[in-house]
């Protein structure tokens, strides 16, 4: 994107995308898990719910946050 203004409209797209996978059965993710980029997607296919009990099995694993830090629970979001 040029500017602000295109980015906003990118991420806008790009969302969208992402929900008509979802909607059709898909995921936002591949072979090589969900990564910083979408991570910030995760609620889209998944509750609060599961993305607590997700983060407490992180959690319970890797106490330490040693491991792939901010891959899949990123500290803050900026997404449209």
């Amino acid at each position: 994107p040029e500017n602000k203004k295109q980015f906003n409209t990118a991420q806008i797209i790009y969302r969208q995308f992402l929900c008509t996978g979802i909607h059709f059965g898909g995921t936002i993710s591949a072979e090589h898990g969900i990564g910083k980029k979408k991570s910030c997607y995760l609620p889209l296919m998944f509750g609060s719910g599961s993305i607590s009990e997700m983060k407490n099995i992180k959690n319970a694993l890797d106490p330490d946050n040693l491991f792939c830090r901010g891959n899949i629970f990123p500290e803050s979001c900026s997404v449209v």
